[in-house]
């Protein structure tokens, strides 16, 4: 074990959940060599290394993840979205709100019902802040599709 602990610590490194991939990594770990199987003639450290890599980037990926269940949406008898729900404009905006995709979603409620900035939303779904902004950017585009006709009824 100890003797592919820098290979398990070099996996992890730079990551923002890194003791959790660590733990993952050992597991993986003890799953891989049960699984090993000589008579492949394939080298195990190359096994190990290329297996585990794999495993890894899908265990971030899947942690990565947000469906819309976990979405931070308020309860309906919260102060402040009962608030916003009187207002017909606002009411539209939750809905179109509803409409973006989950990432969306968590983006532009963390940015501006939360005033985060792109780097603590990046870290959180495990993307670059630039990603963060180019999310960010998608959703205010198609909100503003969204809530068009709703603000051309108002004018007539």
């Amino acid at each position: 074990m100890e003797r592919f602990r820098p290979l398990l610590l070099s996996l992890c490194r730079g990551q923002p959940e890194r003791e959790d991939l660590f733990q993952e990594a050992v597991c993986q770990l003890l799953e891989l060599v049960r699984d090993y199987d000589p008579s492949l003639g394939v080298y195990f450290g190359h096994y190990l290394k290329t297996k585990l890599s794999w495993r890894l980037r899908n265990y971030r990926r899947a942690a990565r993840r947000i469906t819309r269940a976990e979405l931070p949406w308020p309860e309906d008898d919260d102060p402040s979205w009962v608030t916003l729900a009187t207002d017909s404009d606002h009411l539209a905006l939750r809905l179109a709100l509803r409409q973006l995709s989950a990432r969306q979603q968590l983006v532009v409620l963390r940015s501006y019902w939360e005033d985060q900035h792109a780097g603590p939303i990046a870290r959180e779904l495990g993307i670059s802040a630039r990603a963060v902004r180019a999310l960010r950017q998608r959703a205010e585009r198609r909100l503003a599709a969204l809530l068009a006709p709703e603000r051309q009824r108002e004018a007539s």
